[in-house]
């Protein structure tokens, strides 16, 4: 059997408004959740070691758990301490079964998390000419949470997918028996719920109906002795839009590589995750009335965190750049110019700026009219006083 491909499953969510670093902690180790802290051991070959050499140092911490950074990851955890499996993709007429190499969460500060299904596809070698169709058909099918409802489940949504770890555990969402509860729209499928804290099930939370897609392409190039490889990432998956061909003959090299990738996929995804996240408390905070000091004192204390937030997500997760290396730089600008992080980034700078000059102008005009009470009652007093002396 070859690995004919890599694939990764990601899925990003909000957490729960508050949730500390100790909370989430504790229900996670509840589920079998272990902390995979970054540690380099001298003189051993280490691709995230490599990776953390190649981008910027404020950079490294919102990739890894390393205590020498100034951590934007709360923490990086594995799923049972990252045992593998089986993860199988049903359709009506093929089964795809792929190896399930680990499953990662990471926690950021900002209090979103990016969950990955590491996956890859094995098949004999006499099965190639249909690489591309398989490809195709995983990362299309193997990405759904639940079916839409605008268009044909059967088109679009798989018969079934099935995560199974080699302890046994077993957890299968069948979409064809897919049903929502009265009181939300939207349900999560049973091989992401099970992973995750019974609070973070609300669909509320989620940042999109599907999971975000990465596949790496291994195709052996028999005249040139090397491996062609091709990188295809985003929520599309037509092979012939590829994000990005490159040729390596080290297959090091090429480790390297697809972890570079990865890292930097999840941070963008965390991006995402983040200005959803800000939208929502800009419609909350766009409601809340203003009628006396009360509900003045309570807006002006959420604008300030909203700032506050905003400030520190600019400057510690969102960078303009992640690496002095161009190869880095250009995935990073590449994922993000799709996502539209930058420009999102702008229209919430606007938003904010629109409240707080809201703010002020409340401000000025609660600060007049208490000016002019001031003045009329020193008027009236006055007169008292003049009236008293004569």
């Amino acid at each position: 059997m070859t690995t004919f491909s890599k694939h990764w499953f990601m899925f990003s969510f909000s957490l729960p408004e508050g949730e500390t670093e100790d909370s989430i902690s504790d229900k996670l180790e509840l589920l079998g959740w272990q902390r995979n802290r970054f540690e380099y051991r001298k003189g051993e070959y280490n691709d995230n070691f490599a990776l953390q050499n190649s981008v910027l140092f404020y950079g490294c911490g919102a990739m890894f758990d390393d205590s020498s950074c100034s951590n934007r990851v709360l923490a990086v955890y594995d799923y049972l301490g990252g045992i593998g499996g089986q993860f199988d993709i049903v359709r009506s007429s093929k089964t795809f079964n792929l190896t399930l190499k680990k499953v990662e969460l990471r926690v950021y500060e900002t209090f979103v998390g990016v969950l990955v299904f590491h996956v890859e596809y094995e098949k004999d070698e006499r099965t190639y000419r249909y690489l591309y169709t398989d490809i195709q058909n995983i990362n299309e099918f193997g990405r759904h949470i639940f079916p839409p409802y605008f268009t044909d489940k059967k088109t679009v949504c798989p018969r079934a997918i099935t995560v199974t770890f080699t302890n046994g555990y077993t957890f299968k969402q069948d979409f064809s028996q897919y049903e929502c509860e009265d009181d939300s729209p939207f349900q999560l499928p049973e091989f992401i719920k099970e992973l995750l804290p019974i609070e973070y099930h609300e669909c509320t939370w989620l940042c999109d109906d599907s999971m975000y897609s990465v596949s790496v392409i291994y195709q052996q190039n028999l005249l040139y002795g090397r491996h062609l490889t091709k990188v295809h990432y985003g929520y599309h998956c037509d092979v012939k839009h590829s994000g990005l061909e490159i040729t390596k003959v080290a297959t090091t090299d090429m480790n390297f590589l697809e972890t570079l990738y990865l890292n930097i996929a999840e941070l963008v995804l965390a991006q995402q995750a983040c200005y959803l996240r800000f939208l929502k408390k800009l419609s909350v905070l766009s409601t809340l009335k203003q009628e006396n000091w009360f509900q003045r004192r309570k807006f002006l204390n959420q604008l300030q965190e909203l700032n506050h937030d905003y400030l520190a997500f600019v400057n510690n997760l969102c960078y303009n750049d992640i690496s002095p290396k161009q190869v880095s730089n250009e995935l990073y600008h590449n994922l993000q110019e799709q996502s539209k992080i930058q420009e999102n980034k702008k229209a919430l700078q606007e938003n904010i700026k629109q409240l707080s000059d809201m703010a002020r102008a409340e401000q000025h005009k609660n600060l007049q009219m208490n000016l002019a009470v001031i003045a009329a009652l020193v008027t009236i007093v006055m007169g008292l006083i003049q009236i008293m002396f004569n």
